[in-house]
């Protein structure tokens, strides 16, 4: 079996049109994305796709927005899994992503929970402060740094450990500044980190109790998939700890770094980053674990993911981007061909001419976006044929012996070999 985990980012990943080529192809990326903007009162999916870049990075707006786009995306590439993944881990918000689809938070009460998240954090309350990320100095000496530097109302502190790399520090301006002075001294390489406020460092105090009242409100449910927590970088064991941990991670350092390291001991060395960016696997690009990670936002690695989320067999050797998107077009080419037998026009209007415009509509959007037919667009095209050669009364064997010489010469049969026989309505 193939072990995989799948991670899942925090903000700072959004950009205008994240998550718009999943909406536009999978009914269960729109349905997603439509039960969010109705939980918000706002059309989410517009922003996200068309909006302003300005507005969409706003603290309230962005975490649901993110949130939404990882769920849809991770929902969409289960439905072709054959094998599930035996950790989720997230980036932050990622957390409340991967808590999502473990099953332990219902996703409409997560947009709740991920607003009012955004809303605190950017909050006025917190004192002045700013994030930065210190690269080529290891942890022992930044942590020495902000030691010797905090203080009453000065305060720095590490806030995420994201890899042996890339160390994130957190506090009060003139202390980030003054510890970002030694630190270059030290041969660091300083990035600032573009967030409203210093999160995950005790200056996030003044929000943890408000959001640990608005988390209890909420029923959580026992875990379909193993969950690591950011506070202790491993899995929870209880979803009654869900409230305390999510609070507890606005002034704790996020322990990325550890969580990575957790899962290699475990013997997982593959990775799926869901969408939006590929923040996670360009973090780990230079990680010591042996570990794999493929960002499912990245078109060029569609086929190996593919291959970590199911079976060797013909379905990994045939699933090719033209033999998926062949299927298509023999739908089209098979209603085209095959004889009519029946004269109700109505009939044949419905499930036929509107079938057959349905399937060049998704051709049409496929090469548009260069990309290939997914699971649920193959399995589309074969019930729109099934459809139409009904209206065409089509005998059932013939009707199999045609989608039989489509699945073959596609080499897609073992994907849908249930459609043959029994399976004809798919």
């Amino acid at each position: 079996m193939n072990e995989y985990a799948i991670a899942f980012p925090g903000q700072g990943a959004q950009y205008i049109g994240m998550g718009k080529d999943l909406y536009r192809h999978n009914i269960v990326a729109r349905e997603t994305f439509e039960e969010a903007s109705h939980v918000l009162g706002y059309d989410l999916g517009k922003l996200c796709f068309d909006g302003d870049i300005n507005v969409l990075s706003k603290s309230e707006i962005v975490q649901p927005a993110i949130l939404t786009t990882s769920v849809a995306s991770y929902r969409v590439l289960m439905q072709g899994a054959e094998y599930k993944p035996k950790y989720l881990l997230g980036d932050s918000l990622g957390e409340i992503s991967a808590l999502v689809c473990s099953g332990a938070i219902r996703f409409s009460d997560s947009i709740k929970i991920a607003t009012k998240r955004g809303r605190l954090m950017g909050a006025d309350v917190i004192e002045n402060g700013y994030m930065t990320a210190i690269m080529g100095v290891d942890i022992e000496r930044i942590e020495e740094v902000c030691r010797n530097i905090s203080r009453k109302n000065h305060i720095v502190e590490i806030s995420n450990i994201n890899s042996d790399e890339q160390i994130i520090i957190s506090g009060h301006n003139k202390a980030v500044d003054k510890a970002i002075t030694e630190l270059e001294k030290m041969g660091g390489r300083i990035m600032k980190i573009n967030t409203s406020n210093p999160f995950h460092c005790s200056l996030m105090n003044p929000i943890k109790q408000e959001f640990l009242e608005e988390l209890i409100q909420y029923t959580y449910y026992p875990f379909e998939h193993l969950v690591i927590s950011n506070l202790n970088a491993e899995p929870y064991q209880d979803e009654k700890k869900i409230p305390y941990y999510l609070s507890e991670q606005l002034t704790k350092t996020v322990k990325w770094k550890e969580s990575i390291e957790y899962i290699a001991k475990h013997n997982v060395y593959n990775i799926v980053e869901m969408k939006p960016q590929t923040v996670i696997r360009n973090m780990l690009m230079t990680n010591n674990l042996n570990i794999d990670v493929y960002s499912y936002d990245d078109k060029c690695e569609q086929q190996n993911i593919e291959k970590i989320i199911s079976s060797i067999g013909s379905y990994f050797t045939n699933n090719t981007k033209e033999n998926r998107n062949k299927l298509i077009q023999m739908c089209i080419s098979t209603i085209v061909s095959t004889k009519n037998v029946n004269w109700d026009q109505e009939d044949f209007s419905e499930n036929v001419i509107e079938n057959y415009n349905k399937l060049l509509r998704i051709q049409k959007n496929l090469c548009e976006d260069d990309c290939g037919a997914n699971y649920e667009e193959m399995n589309m095209a074969l019930n729109m044929l099934i459809s139409a050669l009904n209206a065409k009364k089509v005998s059932s064997v013939k009707q199999q012996l045609l989608i039989k010489d489509i699945l073959y010469k596609t080499g897609l049969f073992d994907l849908f070999e249930t459609y043959i026989g029994d399976g004809m309505n798919g």
